[in-house]
């Protein structure tokens, strides 16, 4: 600034010196009097000008250079002022020097140097901050930025502070201006903690290589314990309900310590879950005085991390406690560190519960097919035996060390093992299929030689990118002779029953000649038809012959149909039946009964019904079977109804309500039998063959139909026949 003022004021001098010798030569004389000039005064008016201009004009120039150079100076102090304000609130150190010798430095420097004040760096040469080893590097940098090289990269050295010890830093380099004059500026990062960091990060690296399970986490928390002058260490598990830690490893100064399981409440557990992390720099017991860890340990400050599986789920925790409390830039450097040291174990973690599951699945696995009575074989891709069980053992003769490593078709007959083997490979060459799908019967051979049949299931299953097979077989050999015996009972069971139904028939045809001249006869003396009798008695035994072979003829017709169902010969004659017609002969044909035993007999039919599609025979027995079955169990003072209705899909439903001695439901099953009783005592009070209703309810059916018995004991029967709508047929 100075130098430029004075040559400004030089160069104005001159430059006036010669504006006022041109104007004196060509102007002055004709600015003086004549009277002066021809006296000689215009030489000394020439004189006191130029003496004049050359005072004063420079006098002028100086004052005005000296006021601007004031505000230069003002200006410059004021953007100093602002350079050291905002320099000093960084965080990060700043460093101003010149030549080599230090001019500025910011309050940041002050602290990371180690010095009293910001007077005791200032005039010291950088060079005596830097370590030996780094000198020259830092020397050739320095000249680099005086031989006017902008800026620098960012490099790693190491420095000597004030009170001798030696940090790690990284700097990097500017020129700049200060206080109006060229010099340096130099950055520095403190990477002390970071170094230590990393060291500590490849020592663990180194330890925790090849550790797997209780072994890692042992080796963990002892490093844990060493690296980050922790008082104790240790890393738990959530416990199976989710509100206890049980520790896996725990470690001290003096070495490992045993083992413990607590509940997390009121203690940094939770927060930590809660949270993400748990830090208690000082004063932990206070906080948590309900601890007992912490009592017992006489812990101070507490630092936890969770441990989170691959779903995100917390899984344990990891922590340091010391008996002191934890102070700058260590509580940064433990938490960083355990954070990553917790992805680590959360992992190593995870990876221990699987294997403990697969280890479990295994036991379970060994333990089943060991006690299974099939033989349960693995085999690799190969085929070749890996797993043996007792089940086989049992079924073809053979030890498991005299099996491991054959082939599967080794169990197989000469003739069947190409095909097999060809099955396998079949499985084996196609990815999506996992099993022969379902079980198939082939032929199997034992120890002994002797052959047998045998139920095979095949699956495969891939492990580690290998391809397994489980084969479960099962001896079927006395499966298969019971399925021989079955059939042959069955068949004969068949014959017995076609045998009985043909008997039946023929009975019943051989039957009924005899018996309708017996009903015939005795009809005609029970009437005196060719004459009174004389004698009363006489006629009244021949009324019992009357009615007992009406009876049994009723009962060989029931058998008769009954035999002709389960043989297939009974065929539908279908007509256009008027319901309201058939209701009325069954009542007019069941009404004596009713009357005599003193039974209401009520029928009920709407008008305007749909004609049935049915077998009028068939279906007049099947009302007529329900009807006198209801009169039959309806004691005196009771009462039967018959009623139809048509149902909301068109059909025609029959009911039959009595108020009788009703069935017990553990005997309707019964009652729906062929020759099924519900009083099945010889000294039962009601007669009958157990016909009537299954053989009804096989005429229904007959028609598409159904029938349906719902009763109470002592409260009455109610029997429910359908007809299916394509059984109406409605006439307009």
């Amino acid at each position: 600034m100075e130098r430029r003022n004075i040559l400004v004021l030089t160069g104005l001098v001159l430059l006036m010196v010669l504006v006022l010798s041109a104007v004196w030569e060509f102007r002055l004389d004709e600015a003086v009097p004549h009277a002066f000039r021809a006296e000689g005064w215009g030489s000394v008016v020439k004189a006191v000008v130029l003496t004049a201009g050359a005072l004063v004009f420079p006098i002028w120039a100086a004052l005005r250079i000296a006021r601007h150079a004031a505000k230069d100076q003002a200006a410059l102090r004021e953007s100093e002022e602002r350079y050291r304000a905002l320099v000093d609130l960084l965080p990060n150190a700043i460093l101003v020097h010149r030549r080599g010798v230090i001019v500025y430095v910011n309050p940041t420097v002050v602290q990371l140097l180690a010095a009293t004040e910001f007077n005791d760096l200032i005039g010291v040469k950088v060079m005596c901050l830097v370590h030996p080893d780094d000198q020259d590097r830092a020397a050739r940098r320095l000249k680099a930025l005086w031989a006017g090289e902008s800026q620098l990269p960012l490099t790693e050295m190491k420095l000597v502070r004030m009170d001798g010890a030696v940090i790690d830093v990284a700097v990097s380099g500017v020129s700049t201006t200060y206080m109006g004059e060229p010099a340096q500026q130099t950055m520095v990062h403190d990477i002390t903690e970071r170094r230590r960091a990393g060291r500590l990060l490849r020592a663990a690296a180194e330890g925790l290589s090849g550790a797997v399970g209780e072994t890692f986490f042992h080796v963990l928390v002892k490093h844990l314990v060493d690296s980050l002058e922790a008082d104790f260490a240790f890393v738990g598990k959530l416990g199976a309900d989710g509100k206890s830690i049980q520790t896996i490893a725990i470690h001290g100064r003096d070495g490992p310590l045993d083992n413990f399981e607590s509940r997390m409440d009121s203690t940094p557990c939770v927060l930590a879950f809660e949270e993400g992390e748990a830090v208690f720099l000082d004063g932990v017991r206070e906080q948590f005085p309900q601890d007992r860890l912490l009592i017992q340990l006489q812990a101070e400050s507490y630092i936890g991390t969770p441990l989170i599986d691959s779903s995100g789920t917390p899984v344990g925790i990891l922590a340091i406690l010391r008996k002191t409390p934890i102070h700058g830039k260590n509580a940064s450097v433990s938490q960083s560190l355990l954070h990553i040291f917790a992805v680590r174990a959360s992992a190593e973690m995870e990876r221990s519960r699987h294997e403990e599951e697969v280890q479990a699945s295994e036991d379970l696995f060994r333990s089943l097919a060991s006690s299974a009575a099939n033989a349960i074989i693995l085999a690799d891709q190969e085929g070749r035996i890996i797993f043996w069980n007792a089940g086989a053992t049992e079924i073809f003769g053979y030890q498991g060390q005299d099996v491991l490593g054959r082939p599967l078709t080794m169990l197989m007959p000469e003739r069947h093992r190409s095909a097999y083997a060809e099955g396998i490979h079949h499985v084996t060459g196609d990815e999506e299929r996992r099993g022969l799908g379902g079980s198939t019967e082939v032929v199997g051979l034992r120890r002994d030689g002797g052959e047998f049949p045998i139920e095979l299931s095949l699956s495969t299953w891939i492990s580690r990118g290998e391809r397994y097979f489980t084969t479960i077989i099962r001896d079927i050999e006395l499966r298969k002779k019971a399925e021989v015996a079955q059939h042959q009972a069955r068949e004969e069971a068949e014959f017995a029953d076609r045998a009985k139904t043909e008997f039946l028939a023929n009975m019943s045809h051989e039957l009924r000649t005899p018996l309708n001249s017996i009903i015939g006869f005795s009809d005609i003396v029970s009437n005196e038809s060719f004459g009174p009798m004389g004698n009363e008695q006489y006629l009244q035994y021949a009324k019992d012959i009357n009615e007992s072979g009406k009876h049994l003829l009723d009962l060989i017709n029931d058998l008769l149909d009954v035999a002709r169902i389960e043989t297939g010969e009974t065929h539908l004659h279908e007509e256009m039946v008027d319901v309201a017609q058939t209701m009325a002969a069954c009542h007019r044909l069941v009404k004596q009964r009713a009357y005599q035993g003193g039974v209401k007999l009520a029928v009920k039919c709407p008008p305007h019904l749909p004609l049935a599609l049915v077998d009028p025979r068939q279906i007049k027995q099947i009302l007529l079977n329900l009807l006198s079955n209801a009169v039959k169990f309806t004691d005196e003072g009771g009462s039967v109804d018959l009623s139809v209705s048509q149902g909301d899909d068109g059909g025609l439903v029959f009911v039959v309500k009595d108020t009788g001695i009703g069935i017990a439901s553990k005997d309707i099953s019964v009652a729906l039998s062929t020759f099924g009783q519900a009083d099945g005592s010889l000294a039962r009070r009601y007669e009958g063959a157990g016909l009537g209703l299954p053989l009804s309810k096989r005429l229904i059916e007959l028609h598409g139909g159904g029938l349906d018995l719902q009763s109470e004991l002592g409260v009455g029967t109610t029997v429910t026949v359908w007809l299916p709508p394509e059984r109406t047929v409605v006439v307009g």
